[in-house]
């Protein structure tokens, strides 16, 4: 039987988070966001993250330049690293630390954001809201079971901050889009063609859970 991968704990993907945010330009200008914020935020309840998400919402900083930044600091730790998308605006590579082989992104978000202070890690993390706001514009654009999880997740930990995330969204005319998207879920929940599978467990929440999260989105898209 063919061995599966292994899979980075929460303790590797914050390792990696903290030996990232040694680089001084992304520790000044970029802020952790996605699965690696779930996974800091919320640990007892959010799906492990396999990867480490960071984003600047600075127009002037350009995430291609972030990137050489951090290659230079794995050659200098000799630290093991291949690039796999790079970009003026979004890069991707893979980093072997602190031993496993794991992704990181390195993006923008092309709003204003409110940052927080995360003494864990002693970098800025995106507010609650702007995470929420972050998690419903990617569901507006794809349709993958994790991010629906997500959701759900964050509207059970954070329900006032997630009805603010909904009229925000509902001001751009994008609420409709992610009510169809919702709607459709159910048919995904299997993982069939996804970039990752959730367990028997996390799905069965997720579908008990779903229609709360689709209550208010119907009630804000009105």
């Amino acid at each position: 039987m063919k061995k599966m991968p292994e899979e980075p704990s929460r303790q590797d993907i914050l390792s990696l988070a903290k030996w990232i945010l040694k680089c001084p330009l992304i520790r000044k200008n970029y802020a952790l966001s996605g699965g690696t914020w779930l996974t800091l935020r919320l640990p007892q309840h959010a799906r492990n993250s396999k990867d480490v998400d960071i984003l600047s919402p600075k127009e002037e900083i350009s995430s291609y330049k972030a990137m050489l930044e951090l290659v230079k600091q794995c050659n200098l730790e000799k630290v093991k690293y291949r690039i796999t998308r790079r970009g003026e605006h979004f890069c991707q590579l893979y980093i072997r630390y602190p031993k496993l082989e794991t992704k990181v992104d390195i993006g923008k978000i092309w709003r204003p954001v409110t940052l927080l202070y995360e003494p864990e890690l002693r970098c800025p993390i995106l507010s609650e809201k702007d995470m929420i706001l972050e998690k419903l514009y990617c569901v507006v654009d794809r349709i993958e079971p994790t991010d629906i999880y997500d959701l759900c997740l964050l509207h059970a930990s954070y329900p006032s901050e997630f009805r603010k995330a909904l009229e925000n969204l509902s001001e751009s005319l994008e609420v409709r889009e992610l009510l169809i998207q919702m709607n459709g879920c159910f048919e995904m929940t299997k993982g069939i063609g996804t970039k990752e599978v959730l367990s028997q467990k996390q799905t069965s929440w997720m579908n008990l859970y779903l229609p709360q999260v689709i209550k208010d989105v119907s009630i804000a898209s009105k």
